[in-house]
């Protein structure tokens, strides 16, 4: 054998080795693994404090909110404190499980809500619908992820993410609805996830018409939303989940919209 070709053995040999070596990325059912880990942590999740960023249709809404204990009665969560810097919605909800109460603080008012009232069906207030729709938008989605109807999710490879001054290594998972599925109906989803704690760090969204808020339900919604996820310890102060109304502070039947 002549030393050419030993030295072109030897390199593909080389290349072989490297290759085997090489990090490889998750086929889809790795990632499909990925998602119900995730899903499976979220069902079972409590006692978490997150800080959501939301950008909706490209416009940075401002929005700042924290949820504690998401320890679930019915359809909705037990106990849960949002604060929103800004939007149509109160800047504040706070709800013991019983009584929710939604705080306009630039107005400085605040409307009360039995969760349930009652002769009504369980979560047919507007306050019970409106904490489900919380509840969806940041625990329930995730945990009934693993069980839509989608395609095949596709790994995107591992990005870096900046969350709160700290760098966590994502895996990038694209998901999306049934190929076949009607233009009205298709959706994507590109979500960031913490591998170690199983938790969606950010999440790109494109959903159909009709899945927007009040006055966009014609157009497409695109949502990218990034979550600051802090674990706190339990017994959580029962303070969290009451309102103690300011002395300045007027009780009202409905809130100003903004």
């Amino acid at each position: 054998m002549t030393q050419r070709y030993r030295g072109v053995i030897t390199g593909l040999i080389t290349l072989a080795v490297l290759l085997d070596a090489a990090p490889r990325r998750p086929a889809a059912d790795e990632a499909m693994a990925l998602l119900t880990r995730v899903a499976a942590h979220y069902q079972h999740m409590n006692d978490y404090d997150v800080e959501v960023t939301v950008r909706n249709n490209s416009v940075p809404l401002a929005e700042f909110m924290r949820v504690y204990h998401f320890a679930a009665s019915g359809a909705a969560m037990a106990h849960l404190t949002v604060v929103r810097g800004s939007g149509r919605l109160p800047d504040q909800i706070i709800s013991d499980g019983a009584v929710v109460w939604s705080v306009r603080r630039s107005d400085h008012e605040y409307r009360e809500e039995r969760f349930q009232a009652a002769g009504q069906p369980f979560g047919s207030t507007d306050a019970a619908k409106q904490l489900a729709i919380i509840q969806m938008r940041y625990k329930g989605r995730f945990a009934t992820i693993a069980g839509r109807p989608m395609r095949a999710p596709k790994f995107e490879g591992y990005r870096e993410l900046d969350v709160a001054g700290k760098k966590v290594k994502c895996a990038v998972i694209r998901i999306g609805s049934p190929k076949g599925e009607p233009a009205s109906s298709t959706w994507t989803d590109v979500l960031w996830i913490d591998p170690e704690r199983a938790l969606v760090m950010h999440s790109e969204g494109a959903f159909p018409p009709g899945s927007g808020s009040a006055g966009m339900e014609t157009l497409p919604r695109f949502d990218d939303v990034q979550y600051a996820w802090h674990r706190v310890e339990p017994p959580l102060d029962p303070a969290l989940f009451r309102f103690t109304p300011p002395s300045d502070f007027k009780k009202v039947d409905h809130l100003k919209s903004q």
